[in-house]
Protein backbone atom coordinates (compact mmCIF):
# COMPACT_ATOMS: atom_id res chain seq x y z
CA UNK A 1 0.00 0.00 0.00
CA UNK A 2 1.51 3.28 -1.07
CA UNK A 3 -0.21 5.47 1.51
CA UNK A 4 1.91 4.69 4.55
CA UNK A 5 -0.36 6.48 7.05
CA UNK A 6 -3.39 4.55 5.86
CA UNK A 7 -1.49 1.28 6.08
CA UNK A 8 -0.31 2.10 9.61
CA UNK A 9 -3.86 2.94 10.68
CA UNK A 10 -5.15 -0.29 9.16
CA UNK A 11 -2.50 -2.21 11.10
CA UNK A 12 -3.51 -0.39 14.30
CA UNK A 13 -7.15 -1.28 13.72
CA UNK A 14 -6.39 -4.87 12.82
CA UNK A 15 -4.36 -5.22 16.03
CA UNK A 16 -7.59 -4.47 17.89
CA UNK A 17 -9.30 -7.11 15.81
CA UNK A 18 -6.59 -9.63 16.71
CA UNK A 19 -7.10 -8.83 20.40
CA UNK A 20 -10.82 -9.48 20.01
CA UNK A 21 -10.03 -12.72 18.19
CA UNK A 22 -7.96 -13.87 21.18
CA UNK A 23 -10.86 -13.08 23.51
CA UNK A 24 -13.25 -14.92 21.22
CA UNK A 25 -11.06 -18.03 21.33
CA UNK A 26 -11.32 -18.00 25.13
CA UNK A 27 -15.12 -17.82 24.88
CA UNK A 28 -15.16 -20.61 22.31
CA UNK A 29 -13.12 -22.81 24.63
CA UNK A 30 -15.48 -22.10 27.52
CA UNK A 31 -18.56 -22.86 25.43
CA UNK A 32 -16.94 -26.05 24.18
CA UNK A 33 -16.46 -27.21 27.77
CA UNK A 34 -20.06 -26.37 28.61
CA UNK A 35 -21.32 -28.43 25.67
CA UNK A 36 -19.39 -31.50 26.76
CA UNK A 37 -20.79 -33.89 29.36
CA UNK A 38 -18.42 -34.18 32.31
CA UNK A 39 -19.20 -37.82 32.95
CA UNK A 40 -18.46 -39.40 29.61
CA UNK A 41 -17.01 -36.67 27.38
CA UNK A 42 -19.88 -36.74 24.90
CA UNK A 43 -21.78 -33.72 23.63
CA UNK A 44 -24.86 -32.70 25.59
CA UNK A 45 -26.89 -31.67 22.53
CA UNK A 46 -25.81 -32.84 19.09
CA UNK A 47 -27.77 -30.17 17.18
CA UNK A 48 -26.37 -27.32 19.29
CA UNK A 49 -22.87 -28.77 19.11
CA UNK A 50 -23.04 -29.09 15.34
CA UNK A 51 -24.03 -25.43 14.94
CA UNK A 52 -21.40 -24.37 17.49
CA UNK A 53 -18.70 -26.32 15.63
CA UNK A 54 -19.64 -24.49 12.43
CA UNK A 55 -19.30 -21.19 14.28
CA UNK A 56 -15.99 -22.28 15.78
CA UNK A 57 -14.63 -23.25 12.37
CA UNK A 58 -15.68 -19.91 10.89
CA UNK A 59 -14.03 -18.04 13.75
CA UNK A 60 -10.81 -20.04 13.28
CA UNK A 61 -10.86 -19.21 9.55
CA UNK A 62 -11.39 -15.52 10.36
CA UNK A 63 -8.47 -15.61 12.78
CA UNK A 64 -6.23 -17.15 10.13
CA UNK A 65 -7.30 -14.62 7.49
CA UNK A 66 -6.64 -11.80 9.96
CA UNK A 67 -3.10 -13.09 10.55
CA UNK A 68 -2.47 -13.40 6.81
CA UNK A 69 -3.81 -9.88 6.24
CA UNK A 70 -1.52 -8.42 8.91
CA UNK A 71 1.49 -10.25 7.46
CA UNK A 72 0.70 -8.93 4.00
CA UNK A 73 0.43 -5.34 5.25
CA UNK A 74 3.60 -5.57 7.30
CA UNK A 75 5.56 -6.98 4.39
CA UNK A 76 4.48 -4.09 2.20
CA UNK A 77 5.62 -1.47 4.73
Amino acid sequence: MEDRRTAEEIIRQINGLEKNNANNIEYVSSINLLLTDDNNGTVKDARVSEKFNALKKTMEEANQLTKEFVQMLRQQN
